[in-house]
C-alpha cells in the first residue's frame, strides 16, 4: 500500500491514518493524527513552534532551549513542568510545540534560572 507525505511535517501515511488530504500547486496537506507531533489540525491554534519561541524570545537554538522542557541532563534544569507541551523533547526537538497561553511562563522560568545562576557564580 502506498504512502501520502505531508508536506507540513514531512511524514508519511497510509491511507488508514489520513483523516483527508488535498493537493493544490503541487503541495499536499495531510490532515492526520501526527504520530511523530501529537497534535491535530484543530489543536495547531492553540500550539505553537517551540524553536520559535527558542530563537524570538530566548536567543536560543531549539536544541537548546528544548533542554529546559524536560531537565534530562545534567545542568539543565526541568523548568516544563506542569506546562503544555506536545512532540519529542528529547529525540525530535523540532516536533515539539508549546501550548501559547504557557510561552510567558517558560520563557520567565528560563529567565529566571539564568539571572539565579549569574548569582551564584
Amino acid at each position: 500500500m502506498a504512502k501520502i507525505k505531508c508536506d507540513t511535517c514531512g511524514q508519511e501515511f497510509y491511507a488508514d491514518e489520513i483523516i483527508s488530504f488535498t493537493s493544490v500547486a503541487g503541495v499536499t496537506k495531510v490532515e492526520h493524527i501526527c504520530f511523530a507531533c501529537e497534535i491535530k489540525e484543530e489543536e495547531a491554534r492553540e500550539y505553537i513552534n517551540f524553536g520559535d519561541v527558542a530563537r524570538g524570545k530566548l536567543g536560543l537554538q531549539c536544541q537548546y532551549a528544548s533542554r529546559y522542557v524536560h531537565g534530562l541532563l545534567e545542568d539543565w534544569p526541568n523548568l516544563g513542568k506542569g506546562l503544555r507541551f506536545k512532540g519529542d523533547a528529547i529525540n525530535n526537538y523540532h516536533s515539539l510545540l508549546i501550548h501559547k497561553d504557557d510561552v510567558d511562563e517558560f520563557v520567565k522560568r528560563v529567565q529566571e534560572f539564568w539571572k539565579e545562576r549569574e548569582r551564584r557564580i
